[in-house]
């Protein structure tokens, strides 16, 4: 299904502008995954340059483009003014002019200077709010498969502070220069921020003048939005041209404070852009549908003065917003989180019986030098020579034959030397098998860890027993030798003797002691080989152990790693949760993150690895980035089935599952966010009416908990409650607005004006406007009218409209009666003073009933009888008419003073006027 969207552009002036901008095509991003074709943004303002500031989001950083930009400094605006003075400036205030100077580095704080700003760059001005209008009215828009347009009308949506130099400077004439280029149809909304947030932000002289410019702006606002087709026009000068208006500047106006009527307080401007932002989103979507667009009741209030006090017209509307998201996607992802870290647990503990692994690798692949096995050593060479030293013939120069036998029986080096390499070989890869093995499986990387050193340190036993055993043969090598040197002589002696006893058997004897030991010499010098290979073997295993160990410890700290960001990730979304998350939104995902619990069945490391789909599994980790890890683990976690489960959960679901309780902890919440940030204050005076207070509940469907439980209905009051389905299954909007109120009933109204008074620049746009309202006696208060409430008493008495009855006075009013009664109603009361003031408060409900009355009276009498009427009334008012309870002598009683005085009044009256 195509999703509804107007065709918005959303301009931004001044710093206060941009962030909302900036605020705001955050929300797009995140709501819609881009800016829909049908929505523009345009931010203009005096900071000299490219406006560089960014945003984060779940998108990415958020900022505005060129083509979303356009800067109206001017380096030159000195040198302009003074050249145009007269023919183009003649509105900048005198007091004003040395200001100028600064305009380089921004408006500082002077609203002319804004002015200035937007005048020189009228045109550019002008070309980019065309060239955005025309982006957002492309006709391809028609063909996206993706959205629908909701109406054809294009809406503008201006947001500025009304306190600051570019944005208090210029909103009125983007305002102007907006309406000339909008079609007849189009709406202009703004929406400004009022100076309080500004002084708690940066208390002392840095604010010193937003109050005043307030103050200036909302008179200037208040004395055009009174304009219309029979006003005189007001001309409005700029660089090259002048403008002749004599209409209001906007559709609706939203002025936003930093205070709602619970006195909840927002303390920075970031949080009231925020909400602008939100209810900028809103004007676009399903939502405004319903409310007709966000400017059309306010319009319709304005233009018809239902609302005005007096002569003054009400226009001042405020707005709230609130939203209550559930983004299956961000538990889900939170869930994944949490899952990985238990997934980086499982692999890092513990949970197997190490040593019996080590020693059955050891034993399987035979590589043992303890517990009198001879494993390598025997592999590598055998200890015995082929075949012992048969004889020697010799007997007088035995040496050559011993030489040629111990020639014949020392190792081949080169055969052993391959035999080492083919076990190296082997042994590294069952070792591979088996650590890939213990790897990829539960407590993998501390198995893996743990075998490494398990090996280790059998390896250094074997190299320490075969360096032990070398040292001992390479000792006895030599006292076998000098046996054999000993035992040859001897030979050598017996044979070279001719006569001797026995000199048979002693030579077959001696010759037998000299081939064993000459035996025994190539199995020691065999023996040694045998060692000093062996300990070149296990030096190589131990060069391939401490590789491993690089490994897997370049694995482990990766992951350790990656648990801490993960750990921090969390404790962060733990600290939005532990705030309310944003200032206008609730995040029913974060709140329930904290309830996330991931049990070890959730997890299989055989199906991880799989995951992996590489023969090394988790062992490949150690090419890989710290980075690449993460997405890989996460990849698993994230496909997960409660991960899917809660991916596809809707906030209808998630309403469902709450309690009485809290339910109605999320209602006082979402009231509470979206109460409109307007303070009001009448005074003296009533409004004609009741203020209009919309609020306009954006649901999923028909079936929300909102609209069929009556808790909402309940603890919400306002004109009008709507339910409208958006189709929107991630979130529930509330969106207010109240109003409108005369400028006078603003509440810090008051509060502005005697920083305006002692302010040494002038606050207002355009001097000559100030001395047009200054000539015209311009007021934001209403015209006083003249006081009729004893003329309408004394008529109401003479006439028989009010009485004394029943001790207690009465009177008709057709309002407050009923037809049964004639309309009279009791003032419960005998005290006439009492009576008067309950009487004097409804005045206004009866004042033109009495006066048609006494008009029909006189109208019907000539003027002979009412002049003989008049005169009797005059004679006779106290004792006749005036319907007193009480005698002339205790009106003249001290206790009485209050009724004699009103008496008093009510002769002096009679007599004067009758």
């Amino acid at each position: 299904m195509k999703t509804g969207l107007r065709r918005c552009l959303y301009i931004g002036l001044g710093g206060t502008g941009m962030t909302s901008l900036l605020h705001t095509k955050k929300m797009f991003l995140e709501n819609y995954g881009e800016i829909p074709p049908m929505i523009g943004f345009l931010g203009i303002d005096t900071d000299g340059g490219v406006y560089t500031k960014s945003i984060d989001s779940t998108e990415g950083k958020v900022s505005l483009n060129a083509s979303e930009q356009a800067s109206i400094i001017s380096k030159e605006a000195p040198e302009i003014f003074e050249v145009n003075r007269e023919e183009c400036f003649s509105w900048m205030p005198n007091e004003n002019v040395a200001a100028i100077e600064s305009m380089t580095i921004g408006a500082g704080q002077v609203r002319s200077n804004g002015r200035l700003a937007i005048s020189i760059n009228y045109e550019k001005v002008k070309k980019s709010i065309k060239d955005a209008i025309t982006r957002i009215t492309n006709a391809n828009i028609i063909d996206n498969q993706k959205y629908k347009l909701l109406s054809n009308t294009i809406e503008v949506h201006m947001v500025f502070s009304i306190c600051g130099g570019t944005g208090a400077g210029t909103f009125i004439d983007a305002a102007y220069l907006i309406r000339n280029i909008l079609p007849n149809d189009g709406k202009l909304v703004g929406y400004g921020v009022l100076p309080e947030v500004f002084e708690i932000m940066a208390p002392g002289v840095a604010m010193a003048r937003v109050k005043p410019n307030a103050y200036g702006s909302l008179k200037d606002l208040d004395y055009l939005m009174h304009l219309d087709a029979n006003s005189r026009p007001v001309e409005l000068k700029y660089f090259g041209h002048t403008e002749t208006v004599n209409r209001r500047p906007f559709n609706a106006i939203m002025l936003v404070d930093n205070k709602n009527k619970n006195n909840d307080t927002f303390t920075h401007v970031n949080q009231l852009a925020e909400m602008i932002s939100l209810s900028l989103v809103t004007s676009a979507g399903e939502l405004s549908v319903a409310a007709a667009s966000v400017s059309d009741n306010i319009d319709k209030y304005i233009a018809d003065g239902s609302m005005g006090v007096k002569d003054k017209r009400a226009w001042i509307a405020g707005v709230g917003a609130c939203e209550i998201l559930f983004k299956g996607k961000q538990l889900a992802e939170i869930y994944s989180l949490k899952a990985t870290q238990r997934l980086i647990q499982l692999l890092l503990s513990g949970c197997n019986d190490i040593t019996s692994v080590v020693n059955q690798w050891i034993d399987e692949i035979k590589i043992r030098e303890n517990n009198g096995r001879d494993d390598i050593i025997d592999f590598l060479l055998n200890k015995n020579p082929r075949y012992p030293l048969a004889d020697i013939s010799d007997e007088i120069n035995p040496n050559v034959e011993i030489e040629q036998y111990l020639s014949a029986a020392k190792a081949d080096l080169d055969k052993v030397e391959a035999r080492r390499v083919e076990k190296l070989q082997e042994t590294q890869e069952t070792l591979d098998e088996l650590l890939k093995k213990q790897l990829n499986q539960d407590c993998g990387i501390d198995n893996f860890e743990n075998i490494i050193l398990g090996v280790q340190q059998q390896i250094e036993l074997f190299i320490g027993e075969m360096v032990e055993e070398e040292e001992d043969l390479m000792t006895r090598t030599p006292q076998i030798e000098i046996t054999i040197k000993t035992l040859t002589a001897e030979l050598t002696e017996i044979a070279s003797k001719t006569f001797i006893l026995n000199k048979k058997n002693k030579l077959d004897q001696k010759k037998e002691e000299i081939t064993s030991a000459v035996y025994n010499l190539a199995i020691n010098r065999r023996e040694i080989v045998r060692r000093q290979q062996a300990i070149i073997f296990y030096n190589s295993v131990k060069g391939i152990i401490e590789d491993k160990h690089q490994q897997i410890q370049t694995i482990k700290n990766q992951v350790q790693s990656i648990y801490t960001d993960i750990n921090n990730n969390l404790n962060r979304i733990q600290n939005q949760v532990d705030s309310n998350t944003q200032s206008f939104q609730i995040d029913l995902a974060l709140a329930l993150s904290t309830r996330i619990k991931v049990n070890n069945e959730d997890l299989s490391i055989d199906e991880f690895v799989k995951s992996l789909a590489t023969d090394d599994g988790i062992f490949n980790f150690n090419k890989l980035e710290k980075e690449e890890v993460a997405k890989k683990l996460l990849h698993y976690t994230c496909s997960l089935p409660r991960a899917k489960r809660e991916r596809a959960r809707t906030i209808d679901e998630v309403i469902n599952s709450l309690d009485e309780s809290e339910f109605n902890h999320l209602i006082d919440m979402a009231n509470s966010k979206s109460l409109p940030l307007l303070q009001k204050n009448f005074n003296e005076y009533s409004p004609a009416t009741s203020l209009y207070e919309g609020l306009y509940i954006g649901v999923p469907n028909k079936n929300s908990r909102f609209i069929k439980d009556n808790a909402l209905k309940n603890k919400i009051k306002a004109t009008s409650i709507e339910f409208i389905p958006t189709g929107m299954n991630d979130r529930v909007i509330f969106y207010r607005q109240k109003g409108v109120i005369p400028a006078f009933a603003l509440e810090p109204l008051s509060g502005y004006k005697a920083k305006y008074e002692d302010c040494n620049i002038n606050c207002h746009f355009d001097k000559n406007l100030l001395t047009r309202m200054n000539r015209e006696d311009f007021s934001f208060y209403p015209e006083q009218e003249e006081d009729k409430s004893i003329s309408i008493w004394v008529w109401g008495l003479i006439f028989g409209l009010i009485k004394f009855e029943n001790d207690s006075f009465h009177y008709i009013n057709k309002k407050e009666g009923q037809p049964l009664t004639n309309y009279w109603v009791n003032l419960q009361t005998s005290y006439r003073d009492e009576a008067f003031n309950i009487f004097k408060s409804n005045i206004r409900d009866i004042v033109k009933d009495y006066e048609e009355y006494v008009n029909q009276i006189e109208t019907e009498k000539d003027s002979s009888e009412m002049e003989k009427f008049k005169n009797d009334v005059k004679k006779n008012y106290f004792e006749k008419y005036s319907q007193s309870n009480l005698t002339m002598e205790n009106l003249l009683k001290k206790e009485n003073g209050t009724i004699a005085s009103l008496m008093n009044e009510e002769i002096k009256f009679v007599n004067d006027e009758l």
